[in-house]
């Protein structure tokens, strides 16, 4: 039993360097961008100006969660969603089982030995990728992105209760079962919600059928992360990772976010440089999904207006238009 908690603290740890891309303390990262002195955050401010629906009352680049925020979100994260008070109790029960069942077969106490190594394996991992940072990103990767994994203690405790507890093997086996039934049973809305984030084979096919030059270069009214370079012979402007960890592309993101969503809530107090990026399309989302995000900045209606643009097409939730100067 060791052994394999050995195994999953090693693999949790690889997780985290492939998840994260880094395996070394905080400073260890040259081109991580730094919090300025009056608190703004250029990571935390990317997040914000590529998704919709976001509290920006502080304004663009302030108010990230702290480390807190991030430590109870991390608990409520993954498949199932529960409260993290709930999850704190969850976690302390089954310490103290693990503590108990130390005095009890030397089959119970394996499987103590392990539900305590992993358990504390995921958490001193994530205070590891979190500790020592001042932006939002890196800050969040151990606490929000690697915490949740704590649940997987849990079912596999779980799973292996029963070949411990020989002697109350039926009654075991029956709550398990009713414990992952409950589990299973909680998910589906979460999964439901993964399932209905995507667009529809519709919206697929009409993005694939847009009239869109090879090479040609595409602004969208929303971060599309490869999504139309994918599915168009075009580029998209906004396409691409979030370079979090890189300053220079950072800030150039979010120059480009900015004037974006600025261009697409009002094209005639902000309109944008079609020159100075070379852009020959702009396509517009006019339903969440349509160009595989529901984070879009406006609809089309403003957009339709600037008289640089001739509309080409209008279908499936999407309104394509050609610069004329392009």
């Amino acid at each position: 039993m060791l052994w394999v908690g050995g195994g999953i603290t090693a693999a949790t740890f690889a997780a985290g360097i492939i998840v994260t891309g880094m395996a070394t303390p905080a400073g260890s990262l040259g081109d991580v961008p730094d919090l300025e002195a009056d608190g703004y955050d250029p990571t935390y401010a990317f997040l914000e100006l590529s998704t919709s629906g976001l509290d920006e009352s502080e304004g663009i680049g302030y108010g990230a969660p702290d480390n807190e925020a991030l430590f109870r979100s991390g608990l409520r994260s993954g498949w199932i969603e529960v409260e993290p008070d709930v999850s704190l109790a969850i976690a302390a029960g089954l310490i103290v089982a693990a503590v108990a069942a130390a005095f009890a077969t030397p089959r119970a106490r394996r499987l103590a030995v392990f539900t305590l190594a992993a358990l504390g394996a995921v958490f001193l991992l994530s205070l590891y990728l979190s500790s020592g940072w001042e932006t939002y990103v890196p800050r969040r990767t151990g606490f929000q992105r690697v915490l949740q994994l704590w649940f997987a203690v849990v079912v596999v405790v779980a799973v292996v209760l029963p070949s411990v507890l020989r002697r109350a093997r039926v009654v075991t086996s029956v709550l398990v079962l009713g414990l992952m039934s409950a589990l299973w049973a909680q998910s589906l809305n979460v999964v439901a919600s993964y399932a209905s984030g995507q667009p529809s084979a519709r919206q697929i096919e009409a993005i694939e059928a847009l009239p869109i030059e090879r090479g040609a270069t595409i602004l969208t009214n929303a971060w599309t992360q490869g999504y139309v370079s994918v599915h168009t012979p075009g580029v998209g402007l906004l396409d691409g990772q979030a370079p979090y960890l890189d300053e220079p592309l950072l800030r150039r993101a979010n120059g480009l976010l900015t004037s974006a969503r600025a261009y697409f809530e009002d094209p005639t107090a902000s309109p944008f440089d079609f020159g100075r990026f070379e852009v020959d399309y702009v396509l517009v989302a006019t339903e969440a999904h349509a160009i595989g995000t529901p984070s879009i900045f406006s609809t089309a209606e403003a957009v339709s207006a600037d008289p640089r643009l001739t509309k080409l097409t209008d279908s499936a939730g999407m309104v394509l238009l050609q610069v004329d100067d392009a």
